[in-house]
């Protein structure tokens, strides 16, 4: 969190800890009632975003995770240490090629001290390929957003990053890796 003056965060920690908890809570029961309802064989982790281990994953997705931790870089790096082929990062979506950070938070709003960073479309194509992902491609859209005091729509970027196949060639296309990670999910789940 950013400890900006006037924020929840600062001038009240005890109500502001409870309002998150509360929240995270609401999170992990969508999912778990998700993970129930679809029969799912998705492993959830929880634990340190720095800090991921396991043996290795396919696909890796990041949704609107970075732009609230301090480091996004480290997280990013974490997440593509555990990804065997496919990172996918979805977040607040800054156009532009040079690789650059904005900061979120701002003094004159108070009200929103948990968003750090969004990172520019040429900072996530220099930093995946610095992390050994050859075929980066980054699509933008309009999606519904359910939090108060947001606009009811915003800007995202879908950033989907494959590394490369033995022999230099990419293993599916970005359009295909989709296509069948959503026909393994829906197989997994039983969802037709």
């Amino acid at each position: 969190m950013l400890p900006i003056g006037g924020s929840t965060f600062v001038e009240d920690y005890t109500a502001w800890r409870a309002n998150s908890d509360r929240f995270l809570d609401r999170l992990r029961n969508s999912y778990w009632l998700s993970h129930g309802e679809f029969r799912s064989t998705a492993r959830c982790f929880y634990g340190d975003v720095y800090e991921l281990d396991g043996a290795g994953y396919d696909v890796v997705i990041l949704g609107q995770i970075l732009v609230h931790l301090r480091d996004g870089l480290s997280a990013l790096a974490a997440a593509a240490r555990v990804c065997n082929d496919t990172l996918i990062v979805v977040e607040g979506n800054l156009d532009g090629k040079a690789a650059f950070a904005n900061l979120c938070g701002r003094a004159d709003r108070p009200d929103n001290p948990q968003a750090w960073y969004h990172y520019s479309h040429g900072w996530y194509r220099e930093v995946l390929a610095m992390l050994g992902f050859e075929s980066i491609t980054i699509t933008t859209g309009f999606y519904k957003c359910n939090v108060d005091g947001n606009p009811p729509e915003v800007d995202l970027a879908t950033v989907c990053a494959m590394r490369q196949a033995s022999g230099g060639r990419t293993t599916l296309s970005p359009f295909r890796a989709k296509r069948s990670l959503l026909r393994r999910l829906r197989a997994k789940s039983s969802l037709r």
